[in-house]
């Protein structure tokens, strides 16, 4: 049974899961720039936090992230991500429906 996910990874989760992609670039300071989905979702993370919580995701097999050869990184959900998102997205909208 895979570890629960923390508040932040889920937030992360969800939020792929509405966008399906996300693509940003690092510069060499380490600054990111988000290129793909462009509304303020994905600005309101804490840096640490988001990179955190990718690498704990990606560990869990939910999202596969790519860096292609110009330097930007990809990140998609996978089908088990998207299942997973989906039993999160029920439980917020009515937390009688999570399984005990």
């Amino acid at each position: 049974m895979p570890n629960p996910l923390t508040k932040v990874s889920r937030k992360v989760l969800l939020n792929l899961a509405g966008s399906g992609l996300l693509k940003f670039s690092r510069s060499p300071q380490g600054y990111f720039k988000i290129l793909e989905p462009r509304d303020g979702t994905w600005e309101s993370f804490n840096k640490k936090s988001l990179y955190s919580a990718l690498g704990k995701l990606y560990g869990e097999g939910l999202i596969s992230i790519v860096e292609t050869l110009d330097g930007i990184t990809e990140i998609a959900i996978l089908d088990d991500g998207r299942k997973v998102a989906d039993e999160n997205l029920v439980t917020a909208i009515n937390p009688a429906l999570i399984r005990r």
